[in-house]
């Protein structure tokens, strides 16, 4: 728990080398432990090295398969290494566990854009609106609705996202 608890506030200093430290001495004693391994799978990508964090994340998820923040964290972690089937994948398995997630709805929303699934990015996005209305929401859902050519529907999620926030540039 120290070797945890130190690599967590070294992780919010930005001192990612003693982070990954701490961490890993965490997980040599605890090795499925699923807060260690994934702050250490997560702890790559904010140094630019997501793919290295992915042997930590799938341990997460293996000393916690029934937690959603587990199965979430390793879809938006294969989101960041391009692993889109993956990512959706991962992110699906989250909101069965879980389905009041609506961070959850947007980053799959945005996998099944990047993915080219225009009508199941609407759906979950419209999902993630019902559940917490915000700009960003709005502008993926104008984008999806645009992609389906349903250009009312777009028109009108843009200006629901410019409602929200006048100056989100994406809208």
């Amino acid at each position: 728990n120290a070797n945890y608890q130190f690599g967590l506030m070294s992780q919010y200093l930005k001192r990612f080398t003693d982070a990954i430290t701490a961490y890993q001495k965490a997980v040599v004693i605890r090795p499925l432990d699923p807060l260690a391994n994934m702050n250490l799978a997560m702890v790559y990508p904010q140094m630019g090295e997501p793919l290295r964090g992915l042997p930590y994340a799938h341990r997460a998820v293996q000393g916690a398969a029934d937690s959603a923040n587990t199965n979430a964290n390793l879809g938006i972690l294969y989101a960041q290494i391009g692993y889109n089937d993956h990512a959706i994948s991962s992110l699906k398995r989250s909101l069965e566990l879980n389905s009041r997630q609506p961070e959850v709805y947007i980053n799959l929303g945005q996998e099944y854009i990047k993915a080219g699934k225009f009508e199941q990015a609407k759906n979950v996005l419209e999902t993630a609106k019902d559940l917490a209305p915000s700009a960003i929401v709005s502008e993926r859902l104008g984008l999806a609705c645009y992609k389906l050519k349903d250009f009312n529907k777009a028109r009108e999620a843009f200006h629901d996202s410019l409602r929200q926030s006048p100056d989100y540039t994406p809208a």
